[in-house]
């Protein structure tokens, strides 16, 4: 079965809008209903959430008549589109194609050249619960320390290069014979069974 290919913002369009500071309450259904309604025929809106995973304030829409974006463009310039406010609008027929792109770069910090309108990963609910899993705190690897060689004698840890063993610790330059390499409360190698220092 062939998946259908979703729609994607066409870079080489005459019609596109960019506007920034939209109200993220927002959706692109919802605006694409209502500009429609108003201003004519709207071909796609880009809301940049395939990249950024949420809506960031700015859309790029693309209509299908000059006509029907000069009208939405003057009427956001002179705020009569309530629903929106106080917006800020490009026309790519007017600061020409490379500012136009260049804006929304740097606005965005996503090159929709390089990627002709179309996102890394066009499923990207998939995207978002395969990064949601790579997160996961228990996914992740930590360090762990090698575990402590032997030399083969039971009780004996081979630390920094020299063998320390249960036999060796009467050797401990400790002026007190009960008190070896480790404290005398840890119960550690007393002479005598349970002295106390």
């Amino acid at each position: 079965m062939q998946r259908r290919q979703l729609p994607y913002l066409d870079v080489r369009s005459d019609f596109l809008v960019y506007v920034t500071n939209v109200p993220s309450a927002l959706t692109g259904k919802e605006l694409k209903s209502r500009i429609n309604a108003q201003y004519g025929m709207v071909k796609f809106i880009e809301t940049f959430e395939a990249w950024a995973r949420r809506r960031i304030g700015c859309i790029v829409i693309e209509f299908t008549t000059f006509d029907g974006s000069d009208a939405f463009m003057r009427a956001a310039i002179e705020r009569r589109i309530p629903y929106l406010g106080d917006v800020g609008v490009q026309h790519v027929g007017i600061v020409g194609r490379r500012h136009f792109f260049e804006l929304i770069h740097r606005d965005t910090d996503i090159d929709l050249l390089d990627c002709n309108g179309q996102p890394f990963d066009t499923n990207w609910a998939r995207a978002k619960r395969e990064r949601a899993q790579r997160s996961k705190p228990y996914n992740k690897p930590f360090n762990r320390d090698p575990k402590p060689k032997t030399d083969g004698n039971i009780g004996t840890k081979i630390v920094g290069g020299q063998g320390v063993s249960n036999a060796n610790r009467h050797n401990s330059p400790s002026s007190d014979e009960s008190v070896g390499p480790f404290p005398s409360s840890s119960g550690a190698l007393r002479k005598g069974g349970n002295q106390r220092a």
